[in-house]
Order: structure tokens, then sequence, then C-alpha cells
């Protein structure tokens, strides 16, 4: 074992239970269970087996629904006996490993969605989540005795289930989270008002749990440190809470979080954050308990950062989704020194919480294997049967990731790239502001090719008659796609760019800038407006959409919109380009077609739709002896595709 890591692989007691390490798998939701009664499936099974295969020290399986008013957007069931058999085959997959299994008993409170089970949401008060929207139903005297009994009765199924521990969910204002906070909780009776009054209801679950589960086993808790809202729980609250749930005796950890949904952007923060950036509020919880462990999250990615943490005494262990979600390895490849081959998670949400919240099973950028485990999963990579000379054309991260897959399974292989620079569009990105984490994609896929003997040739244009003369066995054209401008009147002129003229600082664009949606409304269309207003410029935004950003992930979107308004960006909703004069533009409404003049507009930047850079492929049809296409050259699309699809087409060859 590495002596690098000397305080992240020190096993932890709990009770009864010796947990390994101090890398913790944290509870999540994965949309990998059966959407009509929340039963887990074999692919959710197979999804958490795999951290434990990697090395990981504890998972907490999430979150799992106490009681049916709990239920929303396909999340686990543990609130009646037919879920056992699903949840059993979870720890039993995992204890195949030295890994421990605790399950996190929840309800979603307020921030569901009640419509959804044809269900009213239950809540410590009234009062709509400020992003949900949905007002609930405030639990009477006898349903709080249903919600005490429901927690109960699950801890009772999650031992019969086979979970070693358990974990009750009291943050991101959920239902305890929201008896907890005077943000959620104006409640006038015992359970309302006073500190003492709030934690009320928490208290008795916990010591009711404690009671069902006997001394034996790990019971504890989750809150957030801070909610972020005015009116909220605060650093101090928190600490007050922590020091009273210590000194019950009943639960044996913390894990630190923050925020609620009224400020969701800081539960899952984005490539802006820095690492780690709530630390100082573990350390809070940390110096404020005297005994109880304490686990840090949010934002914790890689095994250097998590044995800082440990080592200068900001927690008692780490907890990562997002790292582990890219790498179910990694604590097997910290621990044995391989540093270089750990897909580093780069924060994008793209993959991970920008599916879920789709109500569709998650993904990840940077591991296509996510969710397909049986099929895609560690030691599932099968050795070519005949071992072939294979080219791959396009240096982007679909060809990368063709070439380390094909070189993985003992293909000869040799990558073209026309440009001086491997990784395609996503180096482009890469040079927006906050967005620099991409790079770490191609990064590790450079690594890996170089680490596997891949012949790299930069600089070079694949013609169809060099790869005649190369004679390979098998071709990949990777060759990516190219940025359009759309065809509307003016739009040939050249004040007119695309996005990665802007990015790779080939445009002068003079001081007053519009740049124009062109249907996807992502992050594209706002990197490239703050890229311009960071270099002075004087931005306006306009889409034909109602909003600026509206497709970026929920948990993306404030942090990017907040940094756009701070820069001076104006934003224009519902608005459409019509045409493009020498220092102005024509837009119109999108309803009533009122036409208006945009004034001292020294340059356009479209940020539009792609085209496939696809006639290499095609004149390669029935050329050579096995052709494939992947990912932007077959259709463009984003980053998560083009990997994805190079993982494919690497395994097929």
């Amino acid at each position: 074992m590495s002596d690098q890591f000397s305080h992240l692989f020190n096993p932890i007691e709990m009770r009864s239970v010796t947990i390994p390490n101090r890398l913790v798998f944290g509870p999540h939701g994965t949309r990998l269970v059966d959407p009509h009664n929340g039963h887990s499936t074999e692919e959710q099974a197979r999804y958490y087996a795999e951290r434990a295969k990697g090395g990981t020290g504890l998972i907490i399986a999430g979150s799992c629904m106490v009681h049916p008013n709990g239920m929303a957007a396909i999340t686990n069931n543990i609130f009646d006996d037919s879920a056992i058999p699903g949840l059993k085959r979870i720890t039993e997959m995992i204890h195949q490993y030295p890994t421990k299994v605790f399950v996190q008993l929840s309800h979603l409170g307020r921030q569901g969605m009640g419509y959804e089970y044809e269900r009213p949401l239950w809540a410590a008060s009234p009062i709509p989540c400020p992003l949900m929207r949905e007002v609930p139903h405030e639990i009477n005297g006898s349903e709080i005795e249903e919600i005490v009994t429901a927690y109960t009765e699950a801890a009772v199924r999650a031992l019969t289930a086979g979970f070693d521990g358990m974990e009750i969910y009291m943050a991101h204002g959920y239902l305890l989270g929201g008896f907890l906070s005077p943000f959620s909780n104006k409640r006038i009776d015992e359970y309302g008002g006073s500190l003492e009054n709030r934690m009320r209801l928490p208290l008795r679950i916990v010591d009711s749990v404690r009671s069902a589960v006997g001394e034996d086993v790990p019971v504890g808790i989750r809150i957030s440190a801070d909610e972020f809202v005015e009116g909220g729980i605060t650093p101090e609250m928190s600490q007050e809470i922590a020091r009273r749930m210590e000194d019950t005796g009943k639960i044996d950890f913390i894990n630190v979080s923050q925020c609620t949904y009224a400020t969701v952007y800081a539960m899952i923060p984005e490539m802006g954050f820095p690492p780690n950036p709530f630390i100082y509020l573990t350390s809070g919880i940390r110096e404020a308990v005297e005994k109880t462990p304490v686990m840090a999250v949010a934002k914790i990615n890689d095994p250097v950062q998590s044995e800082k943490i440990l080592a200068e005494g900001h927690a008692d262990m780490v907890v990562m989704v997002r790292g582990l979600i890219a790498e179910p390895e990694l604590a097997n490849k910290a621990r044995e020194g391989r540093l270089d081959e750990i897909r580093t998670c780069i924060s994008c949400n793209q993959g991970c919480i920008g599916r879920t919240e789709k109500a569709v099973r998650m993904g990840c950028i940077q591991n296509p294997a996510v969710g397909f485990e049986k099929e895609r999963g560690i030691g599932t990579l099968i050795p070519a049967p005949v071992k072939k000379k294979v080219i791959v054309i396009g240096g982007g991260p679909a060809g990368l990731k063709v070439a380390e897959q094909a070189a993985e399974r003992g293909h000869q292989v040799t990558l073209f790239e026309k440009s001086d620079q491997l990784g395609g569009q996503a180096m482009i990105a890469a040079k927006a502001p906050t967005r620099d984490d991409l790079a770490n994609c191609v990064r590790f896929l450079e690594t890996q090719v170089e680490r596997l003997g891949v012949e790299i040739n930069r600089g070079v244009e694949v013609t169809a008659e060099l790869v005649a003369a190369l004679n390979p066995d098998a071709v990949v054209v990777a060759t990516g796609s190219t940025p359009i401008i759309p065809e509307i009147p003016g739009a040939g002129q050249d004040h007119v760019f695309d996005p990665w003229q802007i990015l790779n600082e080939a445009a002068d664009t003079g001081e007053n800038v519009l740049v124009v949606d062109g249907g996807d409304n992502d992050i594209k269309f706002c990197s490239v407006a703050e890229f311009l207003a960071e270099r002075g410029k004087k931005v306006q935004m306009i889409t034909h959409q109602p909003s600026v950003g509206i497709f970026i992930e929920t948990w993306s979107k404030f942090p990017i919109l907040q940094r756009l308004r701070s820069k001076g960006i104006v934003f224009t909703g519902d608005t459409l380009i019509k045409s493009i004069e020498n220092d102005s533009v024509t837009v119109a409404d999108v309803f009533t077609g009122e036409e208006r003049t945009i004034e001292d507009v020294d340059s356009v930047v479209f940020a539009w739709y792609n085209k496939a850079e696809n006639a290499l492929y095609n004149a390669l049809q029935g050329k050579v002896k096995e052709l494939y296409s992947t990912g932007d050259c077959t259709a463009p699309r984003r980053i998560i595709d083009a990997i994805r699809e190079g993982f494919v087409t690497g395994r097929q060859i």
C-alpha cells in the first residue's frame, strides 16, 4: 500500500462494525429502480457492488423512502416488505467484498413531487418549496406518529435486508430537515418554534430507531450545516443540533452537507466552485462534538484531496459521490499508487444529476459503464480474439476513447489528429471561464493511450489515399464536427463569428457583442458570453426560449447565471434574430412578431449547432475491411455521447 494515504486507508470502528477505510460512497438517487414500485433492480445492486469491488470502505445506499408520501422521481422504497428482496440483493453483492453498506432512511417532505405518485406531500408546514412549488400537507399529530413508526419499521427492514447500519436523512430541506429549520417550520405546536421543539421529531426518530435496531448497529444522521437562506439553519445552529444529537448517545456519525432546495446550487457544486468549498462547515461540526465521527462531502473528487482533509483534522471520513461514479476503482488505484490511472470527476453535473433530474438512469462523462456494470464494468473487457491493425482518425474524446479500449483489448492502434493537440472541441470548451476541468477528460485519455502504446500522430490530415496505403484491418473515423452559422440575412459578414473563433481568440469583436442562442440554450451559449465579458466586452444575449440557460442542469444553472449577471451581461428571452446589418441587428418577439432594432452592435456570435465532419467516412465506404463512425462525425451532440460511443466502438472491433 502507498504510504501517501495513511489516514485514508485507516480502518474505523462504529459499534460492532469495522469499516476498512475512510472513503464513503455517499447516498444519492440513481434512477436504477423499478419506476412503478421503487424496488431496487439488479442494475442498482451491480452499480453499488462495483464501488465495493473497487475498494470503497463504506457505501450508503440512498435515498430509501420510509413512507409512500415521501416517494418522488423514481426513488427506492423501504416502506413495505416487498422491497426487501431487492435491497437484500444490494447487500449480498456488496458483502462479497470487505466494504460495509448502510442504508439512508429518507422522506422527501415538501421537496418532492406529489403529483407523480398521486399523493399529497407531507411537511412540517404548508409552505411550498421554492423550487418544487407544490403546497404540502402540514402533518398532524397522528401523522407524526405514523412517520415515527415508518422510520422504525424501515430500520427493521434494513436489518432484514442485511444492511450493516443506517443513516437518518435530516439534510437538504427534506422532511426531518424541514422540521429542524425555521425556514420551513412555522408550526406553533410542540414541534415548532424553539430549537428544542424543532428537534423533537428528529430526536424521537433517532430514539425509536435505536431501540428497534439494538446497541450493536451503527446509526448516523445527515444534516445541512448551513442552508444559505435567510431564516434557515446557520452554522452555529447546526453545531448546536450536532451537540444535542451527540448527547443522546444514540448516534455514531454525522454526515455534514449543506443547503436546501431554495439554494440547491450548493448541494452538488459544479465546475465553478473550488475543491471542497464547504469544508469549513464540516470543521465547525467536528469542533462542536466531542467523539462522534464526522463525514465531509461536496466536490471531494480525488484521494490526495481526501487524505489532506483527514490529515488536517477537518473530518474523520470523506464522502464522494461523483468521484466514485467516475472512478469506481479509486480506492484500489490510490492504495496501489496508480494515481495516473484514476478518472477524476470534472464536476460537470452532465451525466449524474443532469440525467437523474430528467428521470432517466444516471451516467457519467468519464465512465460509460455507469448503470451497465454487468456488461461494461470492472473485469468485463474481453481481449480481442484476433489482434488487428486499427487506425483511429481524430484525437478528440471519441477517438481517444476508441483508441484506449481497442488497445486495452490487444489491438495495434495508430491514432491520427490533424491539429498539433489532442482533445478536439473539449480543449476549446475548456478555455471558457471555470470550464478548464473539461481538459481533464483529455489528459486522462491521453495518459491512457500513451501507457497502452498507441502510436499517436499529430499534425496529420488523413485522406482516403493515406488509409489505403496503410492497409489497416479496421478504421474508426472520429473527425468530430464544426460550428455552423445560420442562413439569415447578413450572417455572412466579417463581423459574424462562431464560438470556436471566440474561445480561440481568433476574432476581433469590437466592444459591443451580441451572442445569439441557436437552440440548445446550454453551457456553450453562456460560456461564450462569459468569456467575452471577462475581456471587457459589453455583452448582450438573446434567445428564442423564455430565458437564458433553461437547459442547463438545475444544480448548475444558478451559479452560472449569477456570474453572467455579475459581469453586466444583459439577457433577453422570447426573441428571434431576423437579420444582421453593419452595426445593428433586427430581432422579433417570438409571440407577436413585432420587430425592433438593437443598435451599436460591433459583432454577432452565433452559439449555434454543429455539423458533422463525415466526408472522410463517406469516402471510405466499401474501401476498407472494417469501417466505424463514432462521436460527433456521426451526429454532433455532447461530450458524454462522444466518449460513450468511443467506448462501445473500441469494444466492438
